[in-house]
């Protein structure tokens, strides 16, 4: 199939969106399929063995880059089976009216819930509506995720539930040959991975740490990371007399992280919103318990009792699930490890691109009988 990935960036430093969507590309790119690529990000030197495209965009305050549609109709003005669009606002909505004009068959994935908040009517109402309108087919991450979506406008009858996706196997046996080869490294009670901005939750997370260090409990937390919100989270930890506690470690290594993992005792995921991120599969696969929130994407981890679950932005609660993890019996740590692993070998990519490729197919052969159109898939 000659398909195109469409999305604002692939810098992998950006978040968990743009490392799926780069390998997705390579997954697709090794079964055979011709892939383009086409994106806003003019800089990324990521190897993902397919075209790219760079087109060009602008942005307004509160969002993130806008496409130039002339761009887009000129990438776009060919041939392909399938456009398959990872959505941010107003980026969707664009791409969503060329591909209409074009005449392509457009997927769309959600990787989060979208934000909420003031911004709730226009999202809803405006934009969450337009982008149902104008794809074929829609895939989400989770059955909480599709719930959340459809209560927000979009078409119930177009969603898929196809989940995030990583090498789990590789990622463990990686993480073992680190194990093996390290002499001593500093253990730590905490970790936080993933872009620093308001809705991953750190804020919460580290008035958290200061309820308990009144208390008198004072474990330990690095944060990996880097982004916007770094000041701000920095000048929190000044304030609270927190810095003997936390360590800030900005983008590291992959064998950096994966040794991060290995010394900590607990990956805490304090995200307000968000869809299942890979910090958290990667943690089960690990064997590591989790602390998470009561968001729609994380229902499939709290379900199992891989951990805690907390309500979004309750710091107290949280201060209470860091007390209780970090204080659980080695019995129960070993339950989690075990139920950890097995349950993120169901996103291992081998699992997960069957079913993409099972929704492409679907969909090129409905557009193709709609328009009347008689061929195999190529």
């Amino acid at each position: 199939m000659r398909i195109a990935q469409i999305v604002g960036s692939v810098d992998p430093h950006i978040g968990g969106k743009e490392r799926f969507v780069g390998e997705l590309a390579r997954e697709l790119s090794g079964l055979g399929h011709d892939v383009t690529l086409i994106t806003c990000d003019r800089t990324s030197q990521m190897d993902i063995g397919c075209d790219v495209g760079c087109i060009r965009s602008s942005s307004l305050p509160g969002f993130p880059e806008i496409p130039s549609p002339s761009d887009l109709i000129k990438h776009l003005n060919s041939t392909f089976d399938i456009c398959h669009l990872h959505y941010h606002a107003l980026f969707g909505e664009i791409v969503g009216l060329v591909c209409k004009k074009l005449d392509h068959t457009l997927i769309t994935t959600f990787h989060d819930e979208m934000k909420r908040g003031a911004h709730k009517v226009m999202y809803d109402r405006l934009l969450l509506h337009a982008v149902s309108h104008l794809s074929h087919r829609i895939i989400c991450l989770t059955d909480g995720m599709k719930r959340a979506l459809v209560r927000r406008g979009v078409d119930g009858r177009k969603v898929a539930v196809i989940p995030n996706a990583m090498h789990v196997k590789e990622l463990q046996t990686q993480a073992r040959r680190i194990e093996n080869s390290e002499d001593h490294d500093v253990d730590f009670d905490l970790l936080f991975v993933g872009r620093l901005e308001k809705r991953k939750g750190v804020q919460c997370l580290l008035k958290a740490l200061w309820m308990l260090k009144k208390e008198n409990f004072e474990p330990t937390l690095k944060i990996i990371g880097r982004g916007d919100y770094k000041g701000k989270l920095m000048s929190t930890v000044k304030r609270n007399r927190l810095s003997s506690q936390v360590t800030f470690s900005g983008y590291i290594s992959r064998k950096e992280l994966l040794t991060s993992y290995n010394h900590t005792r607990c990956v805490v995921i304090p995200s307000l919103y968000e869809g299942i991120p890979a910090v958290a599969i990667e943690a089960l696969a690990l064997g590591k318990p989790v602390i998470t929130t009561s968001i729609p994407g994380m229902e499939a981890i709290s379900s199992r009792r891989l951990g805690f679950t907390t309500p979004p932005g309750d710091y107290n609660v949280l201060a209470e699930a860091i007390r209780k993890i970090l204080s659980m019996k080695d019995e129960e740590l070993q339950r989690i490890k075990s139920a950890g692993k097995a349950f993120a070998e169901q996103y291992d990519w081998s699992r997960t691109i069957e079913q993409i490729i099972h929704v492409y197919y679907e969909c090129y052969k409905n557009g193709c009988e709609q328009k009347g159109i008689d061929r195999s898939v190529r």
